[in-house]
């Protein structure tokens, strides 16, 4: 079913400029490392997989095949999320729009490991939000922490790590509105410097973790050693640097999967006129969650 849906969508792709796009994020990151076959195999490769996690998921996602779930998706250093809380603190699960990421979480659930998936997009409609959360979410056993606006999102990280919690956040996006400057692909990108203040200000450790697929419809979910910044006193700097350690690990996820990522959006996106920040003006940019890390 899945090759068959790819067979469907993915003329229209071509159609829409879609394939096209990726493939110029594709050449964007890679530049001369890749020729032009290769890109044009990654951006097939890349849509082939969204149809084969979409019928991944319509399958997992009903409570008779967590078994059959649990068999298909092994989890690579599970005791280092128990670990990484035992003086109390919760724990940051970083990951990326990379592999069958839903699935994941999914995965995870089912562990005894107090699981929260923040997620911290803006609706349109108060009732897509609620089908979301109380509806899809609830029923596949996931608790998700939903709020509007990065302050929120920080206050509410903040209550579950407080609580021993394992708050998971996908954080590869550009942010062209707020951001901290770090390399990318050796290019500028502006990424979200929540998870690195909440890291920095409540101890909590960053544990980052992909799903990587594996052949005969298996994934390996791989949990990386925890990854803690340190306090120089410069609140930019210090998030700037430990925002640029997870940039450093999607990056090395990346390459050695590109087929695995979404590659839609650019990641090197900014807005039309943004300068290069400094410590002085970068600094508030990060100000949005001082409030949340003194509840």
């Amino acid at each position: 079913m899945a090759n068959k849906l790819f067979i469907v969508i993915y003329p229209l792709l071509i159609l829409t400029g879609v394939r096209k796009r990726i493939e110029n994020h594709i050449q964007e990151a890679f530049r001369e490392e890749i020729d032009a076959a290769t890109t044009r195999r990654y951006a097939r490769k890349t849509i082939h997989n969204w149809a084969v996690n979409a019928f991944e998921l319509m399958f997992f996602y009903h409570p008779s095949n967590r078994k059959n779930l649990i068999a298909k998706v092994e989890i690579d250093g599970l005791e280092k999320i128990n670990q990484a809380k035992k003086d109390g603190t919760g724990v940051i699960g970083l990951s990326a729009h990379f592999g069958n990421f839903p699935l994941m979480m999914l995965r995870l659930s089912i562990e005894d490991v107090n699981m929260s998936f923040l997620f911290s997009k803006e609706f349109v409609r108060e009732s897509m939000a609620a089908m979301i959360k109380d509806g899809m979410m609830r029923y596949a056993g996931l608790n998700m922490i939903m709020t509007r606006g990065a302050r929120n999102a920080a206050m509410a990280s903040v209550r579950e790590i407080r609580r021993s919690g394992f708050v998971i956040i996908i954080a590869d996006e550009s942010r062209r509105k707020r951001g901290v400057e770090v390399q990318f692909f050796g290019r500028p990108t502006n990424q979200a410097p929540g998870p690195a203040f909440i890291s920095l200000k409540t101890g909590a450790a960053m544990l980052p973790l992909f799903i990587v697929r594996k052949k005969n419809g298996r994934h390996r979910i791989m949990i990386e050693d925890p990854v803690k910044g340190e306090s120089g006193g410069n609140d930019y700097r210090d998030i700037a640097d430990l925002t640029q350690k997870r940039l450093d690990i999607i990056e090395k996820y990346v390459r050695r999967y590109p087929e695995l990522w979404l590659w839609v959006h650019s990641p090197w996106r900014k807005r039309k006129g943004d300068k290069k920040r400094s410590g002085a003006n970068g600094a508030s940019d990060v100000t949005f969650s001082r409030a949340a890390s003194d509840r």
